[in-house]
């Protein structure tokens, strides 16, 4: 990828598939070399509460002006 673009990856599945998991290894091989957030639908309960980083709140909003300014679809 070069700098300018973005990659969305969506991770959906029952509870209990693994998906936390999923996120937290590609999280790992990644943060070093890329600018990541991570957006969440559907937490629950507090333990889920703790995966969604305080730095990634207001994150949706940011996505939805870009995504009004037509600089992503």
């Amino acid at each position: 990828m070069t700098k300018n673009e973005t990659l969305v990856l969506g991770i959906c599945g029952p509870v209990g598939a693994g998906k936390t998991l999923l996120i937290k290894r590609i999280q790992a091989m990644l943060s070093e070399r890329y600018s990541l957030a991570t957006l969440s639908d559907g937490v629950f309960t507090v333990e889920d509460l703790n995966y969604v980083s305080p730095l990634n709140i207001g994150l949706a909003d940011e996505l939805d002006q870009l995504r009004l300014s037509g600089k992503i679809n």
